[in-house]
């Protein structure tokens, strides 16, 4: 016959392996979260670098329209 004992460690080494199971999965999600996160911080720092470099080619473009107009002494406000 099974005792108290018995069946209260049998109860309890479930419960932990459930546990265990149950924080395996959130340790997955959060690499999957954290790795997404990563991804997204990538792709933004390159889209800055494009528009910085699209933004100062337009800029210099436009600088020299302007200076070929005539308006040297002018500086363009950029805001």
């Amino acid at each position: 016959m099974v005792n108290l004992t018995e069946t209260t460690v049998t109860i309890a080494a479930l419960v932990f392996i459930v546990i265990l199971i149950i924080l395996a999965r959130i340790n997955r999600q959060i690499d999957n979260i954290t790795a997404m996160i990563k991804f997204i911080a990538r792709k933004m720092q390159a889209m800055e670098e494009t528009l910085k470099w699209t933004s100062d080619s337009v800029k210099d473009k436009f600088e020299r329209i302007d200076k070929k107009l005539g308006n040297e002494n002018e500086e363009i406000d950029w805001k």
